[in-house]
């Protein structure tokens, strides 16, 4: 009997280090889909930059063709 209880004792302590890996690979999974999230609007950002960097660029090379005519 005593054996019985030792085992069930060490089962349900098993059972709660389960539980908090569990969690624990779960907070991470949510951490890093939100850097994942926070990745892809850094990239979004630097995509407008880049694009706006060119149209400056094709204006000043515009401006610089007229005024050598």
């Amino acid at each position: 009997m005593r054996t019985l209880c030792i085992l069930a004792l060490l089962g349900s302590l098993t059972a709660c280090g389960v539980a908090d890996s569990g969690a624990g690979a779960v907070a991470a999974a949510a951490a890093k889909a939100k850097e994942a999230k926070e990745a892809e609007a850094l990239e979004a950002n630097i995509e407008r930059q880049l694009g706006h960097a060119r149209e400056l660029e094709r204006d000043r090379m515009k401006a610089l063709e007229e005024a050598n005519r």
